[in-house]
């Protein structure tokens, strides 16, 4: 069993700048029958659905990470 991580979603412009960052945890992206305390145990599957707004026209790449 392990936690559940947290996922960190940035945007930046054409020079590699950020231009936003956002850290998305456990309680924002499980249902609410999940449990963040018991951690994800092995096997088990669930599911992540992030809505994004638009950035900006500056921003004209992302990269998404595990924390």
């Amino acid at each position: 069993t392990q936690t559940y991580p947290v996922f960190m979603i940035s945007f930046s412009d054409t020079s590699g700048t950020p231009v936003t960052v956002r850290r998305i945890e456990p309680e924002e992206y499980l249902s609410d029958d999940k449990d963040v305390g018991q951690g994800f145990k092995p096997g088990e599957k669930t599911q992540l659905v992030l809505e994004v707004l638009d950035p900006g026209k500056k921003a004209v790449s992302f990269q998404f990470d595990f924390l």
